[in-house]
């Protein structure tokens, strides 16, 4: 364990390319297709995005995925295995900040044990491979939570908690469910916050 603790930066880097290898694998044993009609449906939405400008008209979810979608679209052209790669990478960095989080509140063993269970637990791979919202989301409201978190236990500062406000928004663009976390913490700054609560809200 002290090991850990004198080498954070390597065992950081062991657990993304733990998580990444993980995920790389999984990727490769799909098909080259949707598993689920949604996952069609976000991705008509952003080839529109890309090629008209809109989402189009018979199109009724929330924008954010799209817009994620459509910005791989736009890089890498319309290629189900490119967008798997890039949520494989966004799931191993997500694997980083779930470890940072871990370590702010419990230190740098607590920390790497929560990226490295993260790194290869099922679920997380599992996502990483669906093209569906919940990689984005999941990072979106991880590095939120991470600003939250000051690495010298400060208090929350009106710039964190704003980053943490906007990544937020983001996250309930991508999923509107998300509004009932973001409630939850606005209440939690009215009751436990200092300063002006009401400019942290």
């Amino acid at each position: 364990m002290d090991l850990i603790c004198r080498h954070w930066t390597r065992t950081l880097l062991v657990i993304f390319v733990t998580a990444l290898l993980a995920r790389g694998a999984f990727i490769l044993m799909l098909q080259d297709g949707f598993y689920f009609p949604d996952s069609t449906e976000y991705s008509a939405a952003a080839v529109n995005l890309v090629t008209k400008g809109e989402l189009g008209a018979g199109y009724s979810r929330p924008p954010g995925y799209p817009v994620f979608l459509a910005t791989i679209y736009a890089l890498f052209g319309q290629s189900i295995f490119a967008t798997r790669m890039v949520e494989s990478v966004l799931g191993a960095f997500l694997t980083l900040i779930i470890a940072l989080i871990a370590k702010r509140i419990g230190g740098e063993v607590v920390g790497a044990l929560a990226g490295m269970l993260w790194a290869v637990y099922p679920m997380g791979v599992f996502i990483a491979g669906l093209v569906y919202p919940e990689n984005l989301l999941a990072m979106l409201l991880s590095l939120g939570m991470l600003c939250f978190l000051h690495p010298s236990h400060q208090d929350l500062s009106n710039r964190r908690v704003f980053l943490a406000g906007l990544l937020w928004g983001l996250a309930t663009l991508t999923k509107p469910v998300v509004v009932g976390t973001v409630g939850a913490v606005s209440l939690w700054l009215m009751f436990w916050g200092r300063g002006n609560r009401l400019l942290l809200v």
